[in-house]
């Protein structure tokens, strides 16, 4: 689905509250079948338990990602 090797993140801020940690972040992909990059903000959220990793949401932009694989070109 997208190019290997060609994805950037670039980490702006990480925020820690007790078992809780969130990073913002932009992401940058290329899109394989159309060479269409694109990049975007990111928001993950982890919970640390016993100083593992137990859960993370990530929130992101999927209507640009949408848009990026072309799924909408043919509406």
């Amino acid at each position: 689905m997208f190019v290997a090797n060609r994805a950037e993140m670039s980490i702006d801020k990480i925020l820690i509250a007790g078992s809780d940690a969130v990073v913002l972040a932009h992401l940058g992909q290329t899109v394989a079948s159309n060479g269409r990059q694109f990049r975007m903000p990111v928001a993950f959220h982890f919970t640390v338990t016993d100083g593992l990793i137990t859960r993370m949401h990530l929130y992101e932009d999927t209507f640009l990602v949408v848009k990026s694989l072309g799924i909408l070109d043919s509406q």
